[in-house]
This record gives C-alpha cells, structure tokens and sequence, in this order.
C-alpha cells in the first residue's frame, strides 16, 4: 500500500495524512453538483408557474371582456369560473365600458403550487382584455338603429 514516502515512492505514494481526501473532495463536488441541480429545477419549475398563471389572467380576461361585450354584468363573475378552471384564484377584476362601447377588463390571478416539498409558493399575474375602440359616429348609428328596432 504504497512504499511509505520515501524518496524513491513512484504512483500513489502520499503521507498517511492524505489517506481519505480524495472522497472528501468528491464528496464536496457532488454536494456543489446537487445543489446546482436543485437550484435548476426550482427555477424551471417557478418558470412553468409563471406561465400558468399569465396563460390563466390572459383566457380569464378575454372571457370577461367577451361576456361583456355582449352586454352581460357578470363579466367578473365569468372571469372567476374560467380562472378556477384553470387551476387559479381571481384576486381582482374591473370592468370599464359595456354593450356597443370599447369594453376593457383587467384581471388578477394567483397560481398556488408547491416546488419544494414544505415550500408554498404563490405566483400572480395581470391581464387585460377588450374591444377595440369604436369611433363615435359608429356608436351612435348602432344605437339608432337598435331604437328604430325596438317598438317600445
């Protein structure tokens, strides 16, 4: 087991004070290994979270807004139900603008999920959705229309 130092020691050789410190630093390097790797799937998974709660506000906006356009009151109502759907919480919703008008609805989410077994974490998102602006004099003709149209 090596020829004890001497001048003459080729290979190994070594001190007994060296004996074991090779796995003491491949021991070292694969905790640095570990724990880079741990690192590098929180991050793809708060990631992946990210992306689910933008993609659950952007499908629970566009449902509000459409809900809305066509001149129902419950566009946040709707918003909440599409969001659940999606494995989110509605944390906030207003609407501005009804039927015939430019509808802009604004929505909040928060994705709940867990990366780390004992680690919670909440991830929110914003989205806003509407109808594209209507200029004035196409309002007015749509709701003179509608006027003649309704005998009342």
């Amino acid at each position: 087991m090596g020829c004890g130092g001497g001048a003459g020691c080729r290979g190994w050789g070594g001190t007994r004070r060296d004996k074991g410190a090779g796995v003491v630093w491949v021991m070292a390097v694969l905790g640095v290994v570990w724990s880079v790797g741990v690192v590098v799937m929180v991050g793809g998974g708060v990631r992946g979270m990210r992306k689910r709660a933008e993609m659950a506000a952007d499908v629970a906006a566009l449902a509000a807004a459409a809900r809305t356009a066509r001149g129902y009151a419950d566009g946040c109502a709707v918003a909440g139900r599409v969001a659940e759907g999606t494995g989110a919480a509605l944390t906030g919703c207003r609407v501005e603008g009804s039927a015939g008008l430019p509808v802009r609805v604004e929505v909040e989410v928060v994705i709940r999920g867990r990366t780390l077994p004992g680690w919670d974490l909440s991830v929110p998102a914003v989205s806003r959705a509407g109808t594209a602006p209507v200029p004035s004099e196409e309002v007015d003709d749509a709701r003179e229309r509608e006027r003649r149209a309704d005998p009342r």
